[in-house]
């Protein structure tokens, strides 16, 4: 009943199941290192684009907030931690160069000159370009002056449009870019 032929021709059986198992789980476990090392890339990569963009987002709603103190209070105005900077030369500008601009008084070929403005947070700047596109009546407003539509000697208001376009950094190569417009209305709550 007991064959020793048999036997013999069984035993380097159970050596090669353990190779093959021993080659399967290596082969299992060198795919999930993979994947873990690649899991790793992408999220670093996404908090590093998320980063920028949130640093591109902040300059957006930074840039109106320092138009209004430019228009409100003037060129006198003082922005802490708020660099104005000269985008055609890259150099610092003054406030009163700054506010000029805003208003559009200084302009380029007949185009308002663009300005800028820079913050750091943390290690990374931000800059924001701003650019004067124009004015608009605002709606319910009268056209006419002096006419007595619309209240004896009341001039029309107009909301001066912006474009501004944020660029964020992050660590490494990370950069965002937003592009917005902004209308400003010269009264309480036109931000």
């Amino acid at each position: 009943m007991f064959n020793k032929e048999a036997k013999d021709q069984e035993e380097g059986f159970i050596l090669v199941t353990c190779l093959v198992m021993l080659v399967i789980l290596s082969l299992v476990g060198i795919m999930a290192n993979n994947t873990a090392i690649s899991e790793l890339k992408s999220s670093t990569n996404d908090r590093i684009a998320k980063s920028a963009f949130y640093r591109a987002d902040s300059g957006i709603y930074t840039a109106p907030k320092v138009e209004r103190v430019a228009i409100d209070v003037g060129p006198a105005m003082n922005l802490p931690n708020i660099q104005l900077i000269d985008p055609a030369s890259g150099m610092p500008e003054s406030s009163s160069d700054f506010y000029d601009k805003i208003k559009g008084y200084i302009t380029a070929g007949g185009v308002a000159a663009n300005t800028s403005i820079a913050f750091q947070q943390s290690t990374e700047t931000t800059t924001v370009t701003i650019r004067r596109t124009g004015t608009e009546p605002l709606p319910g407003e009268s056209y006419e002056f002096l006419s007595g539509y619309g209240g004896a000697g009341q001039a029309m208001a107009f909301a001066t449009l912006y474009s501004i376009d944020s660029t964020g950094t992050a660590q490494g190569s990370g950069v965002a870019r937003i592009d917005s417009l902004y209308k400003y209305i010269p009264r309480p709550g036109g931000l």
